[in-house]
């Protein structure tokens, strides 16, 4: 039999980075897959978690792996276009990375790439995927702001922050101090998260997701308007807006009535900003 890694040491919100690793492994295996990410499969095998219950959540899967798609679209846009910058490469920070390969899906980007995410996230990572080969680990809490310092000098440097399945786990005091600590260190980098509405939040406890994987997690934070975020400070800049129900997908079945929900299909999105 084949050693598993026990997951049993994650925290409440640490352990959601199991949801969209099952739903990665189960897309990939599709003819019609949204997004492929041959790592996921292997990952999933060597721990030792019931996936019963995610399996079972083909709709959720959809979103999640359009999500992840956009925000791979994102990275590929940012580093394809502007120029280097005299300081040389772009950089991109993954914050609260989970399990995730987006390096490596991407093809390995020419890019300086860190992942950031708890330390007991870094020991299973480490355990599961082995030493970082072309991108640097950062253990810690992304509200521990001192991650920020190694990432090494602002000038010149273009920069794009990713908080994908993050940032709605959190109060808005937290995530406000967290983007504007980036925006200091770094002006005019970009950030991308994904935001929920606000009833959305209040009623986590019911998301299928979580409740098939058992995740002690909830929602705590939901952005009403897109534009809430430019009021943190100056500076701070909408660039573009994606909404789940924007995207033609027949895999959602019924789900695309929910486009005719004007606070549902407006609401759940994932959001750019630059941070000047």
């Amino acid at each position: 039999m084949k050693e598993q890694t026990r997951v049993s040491s994650l925290g409440p919100v640490a352990e959601t980075l199991l949801i969209p690793l099952c739903y990665r492994a189960m897309e990939s295996g599709r003819v019609d897959a949204i997004l492929r990410d041959e790592h996921a499969a292997l990952l999933v095998e060597h721990l030792d978690f019931d996936f019963a219950g995610l399996e079972r959540q083909q709709s959720q899967m959809v979103f999640v792996m359009l999500r992840a798609r956009q925000f791979d679209r994102w990275v590929g846009e940012f580093l394809e276009h502007g120029p280097v910058g005299a300081a040389g490469r772009p950089v991109v920070v993954e914050i609260g990375c989970g399990l995730d390969t987006r390096f490596e899906r991407l093809g390995r980007p020419l890019a300086d790439w860190f992942v950031l995410d708890l330390p007991e996230v870094m020991e299973l990572r480490r355990q599961l995927l082995g030493e970082p080969e072309g991108y640097r680990e950062l253990a810690g809490s992304a509200f521990d702001l001192s991650w920020l310092e190694a990432l090494g000098p602002a000038a010149g440097r273009r920069v794009l922050f990713l908080a994908e399945g993050v940032f709605p786990y959190f109060a808005e005091a937290e995530v406000r101090r967290l983007v504007l600590a980036m925006k200091e260190s770094f002006p005019g980098a970009e950030l991308v998260f994904d935001a929920v509405p606000p009833l959305e939040a209040k009623l986590s406890g019911l998301h299928p997701s979580l409740r098939a994987s058992k995740a002690r997690a909830r929602a705590v934070w939901g952005v009403r308007h897109d534009r809430d975020p430019e009021g943190w400070a100056p500076g701070i800049r909408l660039l573009a807006v994606w909404r789940y129900f924007d995207e033609s997908e027949p895999r959602l079945g019924l789900y695309r009535l929910m486009k005719l929900v004007l606070p549902f299909a407006n609401g759940f999105r994932v959001v750019r900003y630059r941070l000047c």
